[in-house]
């Protein structure tokens, strides 16, 4: 692969203002593509629809890397009653640790040392021992790594657009590209 190639590449891999870059795939998920699009330009790992109260919804799942080597799964959920989205707005990470972490917390703090080293310093940080997040936020986009530690426990990663941004850009961009 020639340098030139190599530092689109690169510049594709870290680049959230347009959507999230599949490494293994080097497709991108592109903010503002619809479900119809991704299904038949991704060659997802999983799709499937679900209802909920009466609210139907399809998931889409790629097990892939993304932010130069951060193994995950990523999963959009199109329809639905929580976040729902008709066209891509957010992306939700369930990252795939090292081995033996004993803790949601431990995970976090994992996930946020990768980050941190991808990203910089997060904009925000809260931790109490039971829940916490750390925010990055770029060009009318965030990056979210929470984690809640009680009942039902999670730790996850959510990629997406913030409501201020203008839908305008969505547009623009809203076909799926490689890179």
């Amino acid at each position: 692969m020639s340098g030139v190639v190599r530092q689109a590449e690169d510049a594709a891999v870290f680049d959230v203002a347009n959507g999230l870059w599949l490494e293994d795939r080097r497709q991108r998920l592109a903010w503002g593509t619809t479900s119809d699009e991704l299904r038949t330009h991704t060659a997802p790992d999983f799709v499937g629809e679900q209802e909920i109260k009466g609210r139907k919804s399809v998931v889409i799942v790629w097990n892939d890397s993304v932010w130069g080597g951060f193994d995950c799964q990523a999963r959009v959920e199109f329809g639905g009653g929580h976040w729902p989205q008709d066209a891509l707005r957010w992306v939700h990470l369930v990252p795939w640790p090292t081995p033996g972490m004993q803790s949601l917390r431990d995970e976090l703090i994992w996930s946020q040392c990768e980050l941190s080293g991808r990203f910089g310093p997060p904009a925000t940080v809260h931790d109490d021992g039971e829940k916490g997040r750390a925010e990055w936020r770029f060009d009318g986009v965030s990056i979210r790594d929470q984690y809640f530690d009680g009942f039902c426990g999670y730790h996850k990663v959510l990629l997406f657009v913030s409501r201020d941004r203008p839908n305008k850009t969505l547009q623009v961009t809203g076909a799926l590209s490689r890179g």
